[in-house]
């Protein structure tokens, strides 16, 4: 991966978060901007992977490239690294290589996790593929292809907590004493109920414990996982030279990824979730050499990403199951009233209890740029524009779950028996699961702006960025140059297309309610936030060569750098009101209230369609899931400054010293957007009463507890409010020693 070399730069460390990015001079891992061939490569939505969206091979790479600090005013849009690979090209002569790189349990040592006398767990990689390139038309056109194939396979074993083949009966041991809850008219039997059909159908798909007892009832599972994984990389590139005067190239990248199951099914086809990603990366450059002096160069870029993830096994899911007005069936949870897990959840909860997931995403990168030479000056001007999108949804909680904890809810006993075991809510979820005595139902709704529902979240956001600069590169003196320039950047609002998106434009999340949303984008005449127009980027640098013989530089360099807005701060607000609505049925609350009959699974139908949410959310409401941006966000800015010595020691070595600072501003931060008000607070304390004993989410539904309230209101728990109020400082002493190639031998220590 030609990507880790980034990290042989000094300033560059690899960062612990789950995207295995890296932060270069202090800057957050999304401030990277990856460029191939010059055009866009970012994940616009999820910055921070290594390489942004397509990745190139380093058989396909001819130049790679990495700029710490002090870029140039031609580079925007983000304040970290800027990290650009040029691929390679054809030539007159015709060159190629296939080649093969197998790894097989035979022939490597065991894992340090997997000692003897254990099996050894499978391991097979085979990465193989080709390279070939050369003249379509002599001295004219040129062509030059890449593909790349890994195939892995490997099992690793795996466990869960499975029910026992007994408890299945309905006839068991529990705590040494004999239940029986096949009999209806068994004493242990409470309510006098035969085991339900359908949680026979969905028990019975569960394997046998086959490792040691959890309790009588239950027992761990031990099963293998495989992980078949299937990838391509494909680089596709032609070059075209009209004359010394024109030349045009076109590059193409392909990278697929196919993983049947990535995540552990503990009923073979059943829950896991299949996997499939696309990547693609497309570039045009069309170079012209108006003058000798007058060079202009336009770029076109695109990029886009395809992710789909599927639950596995749906039919099998929902057989038997009531299905909703979208035809989708019911997950089961058999967590206690505490969430603390029984068995293994039966259904699509590896997804967020969603049939699926999917995404498509890109960029649209348009670029032109005008070298002039002219006495002692470079100039360099330009500008670019770049389109991005962002479709697609989540669905988390789309499909209907059923649970069964109504012993922790209510208090209602499923089996009768004597002392501990009477007490065990594990044992009572179980029973209650067992006999079809659901507890309460609840499924995610989705609706539009026009309070249509839909079966899932689908979003189709946007957002315009501009981008223009100019800079000279004067040289005033023989030994002395100073670069000088000023880019301009704008990053528009961005907007979800059809207006399905809302913020609070003129309330805060802390204010008494009731607080009332405002739809935002296309129709509305609102915006998400309020335009940023002064995103101003001035850049200054300085070269001095003071003993004129081309052998030492003192260089000191300052600029400023603005970071956009991404795709994952504003989705977020995808679920606010009023597109979301959380349904949850306590199915026998009157049951437990004497003044209903008791309704069994087998009775139970699908979540109806709810109306619409309101835009308005009342006091009391106690909803959660909410983010808020503020109306008045800013985009972050970096002011970045250094100082430096380089020199040549010998013959293709150098050694470089340079001091490299940087203060951040209007960082986004996500604060607490509901907090306890210190005047709430001391009132409580003056009365008596310590709110603060009462910790987490709990502390903002304070009044359902008998406490005093504390916070604003009881809108919301625990709201997110995003706000540009963040700052950071770096200061870094850097040191790197280059030897360049020579005699086979290229070494760099930072």
């Amino acid at each position: 991966d030609p990507y880790e070399l980034v990290l042989l730069s000094p300033g560059a460390q690899q960062t612990t978060s789950s995207l295995g990015g890296f932060s270069v001079n202090g800057q957050r891992e999304r401030n990277n901007n990856f460029l191939l061939d010059g055009t866009d490569n970012n994940d616009a939505s999820v910055p921070g992977i290594p390489g942004g969206i397509s990745t190139i091979n380093p058989d396909s790479t001819e130049e790679f490239r990495v700029i710490t600090n002090n870029f140039l005013p031609e580079f925007g849009r983000n304040s970290g690294a800027v990290v650009d690979i040029v691929s390679r090209s054809g030539a007159n002569d015709f060159n190629g290589d296939a080649y093969e790189f197998n790894r097989v349990n035979a022939m490597a040592a065991r894992n340090y996790f997997n000692p003897s006398p254990d099996p050894q767990n499978p391991f097979v990689r085979n990465q193989f593929g080709f390279s070939l390139g050369g003249p379509i038309v002599k001295d004219k056109t040129f062509f030059f292809v890449n593909t790349e194939w890994d195939r892995f396979r490997t099992t690793l074993t795996n466990s869960a907590v499975v029910p026992t083949a007994a408890f299945k009966t309905g006839i068991f041991t529990y705590a040494g004493q004999q239940i029986n809850l096949a009999n209806p008219a068994s004493a242990n039997n409470v309510l006098g109920l035969p085991l339900d059909p359908t949680m026979q159908k969905v028990l019975a798909q569960y394997p046998t414990p086959n490792g040691p007892a959890v309790d009588s009832i239950r027992g761990i599972y031990y099963f293998p996982t495989g992980t078949p994984e299937n990838t391509a990389n494909t680089t596709f590139r032609l070059d075209h030279h009209f004359s010394d005067k024109y030349s045009v190239s076109a590059r193409y990248i392909y990278n697929g990824l196919d993983v049947g199951n990535s995540l552990d099914e503990i009923i073979p086809g059943v829950g896991g979730v299949a996997t499939n990603q696309q990547a693609q990366n497309g570039s045009f450059n069309f170079i012209a050499a108006l003058r000798p002096n007058l060079v202009n160069e336009f770029r076109f870029g695109l990029n886009r990403t395809d992710d789909l993830f599927t639950c596995n096994g749906q039919n099998r899911i929902n057989q038997g199951s009531a299905l909703d007005s979208f035809g989708v069936g019911t997950d089961y949870s058999f967590n206690t009233g505490t969430n603390v897990p029984t068995i293994a959840n039966f259904g699509c909860d590896a997804l967020g209890d969603s049939n699926g997931q999917f995404r498509r995403a890109g960029t649209w990168h348009y670029l032109d740029q005008v070298s002039w030479t002219k006495g002692t000056h470079n100039i360099k001007f330009g500008g670019e524009f770049r389109y991005v999108y962002d479709n697609g949804y989540n669905a988390f909680g789309s499909r209907p779950s059923d649970n069964f904890a109504i012993f922790d809810d209510f208090g209602i006993p499923i089996v009768n028996c004597a002392g501990a075991c009477a007490n065990s809510d594990v044992l009572q979820t179980m029973a209650a699961a067992l006999l079809g005595v659901t507890d309460s139902q609840s499924q995610t709704q989705y609706f539009t702006a026009q309070g249509q529902r839909t079966p899932t979240d689908f979003k189709r956001f946007v957002q315009h960025e501009y981008g223009t600069f100019i800079q000279d590169s004067w040289k005033i003196r023989s030994n002395l140059t100073l670069e000088l320039g000023l880019r301009y950047e704008f990053d528009g609002v961005p907007f979800e297309r059809n207006g399905n998106l809302s913020n609070l434009l003129t309330q805060q999340p802390y204010n008494p309610a009731p607080i009332t949303f405002q739809t935002v984008g296309p129709g509305t005449g609102r915006q998400l936030y309020n335009n940023d127009p002064f995103e101003f980027e001035p850049r200054l640098g300085l070269a001095w060569d003071p003993f004129k013989d081309g052998k030492t530089s003192f260089r000191v360099g300052y600029g400023i750098f603005h970071d956009r807005v991404f795709g994952n701060l504003f989705g977020n607000l995808a679920g606010n009101p009023p597109f979301e609505l959380g349904y949850q049925n306590y199915i026998n609350q009157n049951f437990a209230n004497g003044t209903g009959p008791l309704v069994t699974l087998s009775q139970l139908s699908a979540p109806a369609s709810q109306p619409a949410p309101s835009a308005t959310v009342q006091d009391g409401s106690f909803l959660s899931g909410i983010t808020v941006l503020d109306p008045n966000l800013k985009n972050p800015y970096t002011q970045a400054w250094n100082a430096g010595i380089q020199r040549q020691l010998g013959s293709g070595m150098t050694l470089e010293v340079n001091y490299v600072g940087s203060g951040s501003h209007r960082l986004f931060r996500s604060v607490d957007g509901n907090p306890p008000l210190p005047w709430l607070v001391a009132a409580a304390h003056a009365n008596g009463s310590l709110p603060l004993t009462v910790s987490g989410g709990a502390l903002r539904l304070a009044p359902i507890y008998g406490l005093p309230q504390v916070t604003g209101n009881q809108a919301f728990v625990e709201p997110v409010l995003i706000e540009s109020i963040g700052n950071s400082t770096y200061n870094g002493l850097q040191s790197v020693f280059n030897k360049q190639l020579s005699h086979g031998i290229q070494f760099q220590a930072a």
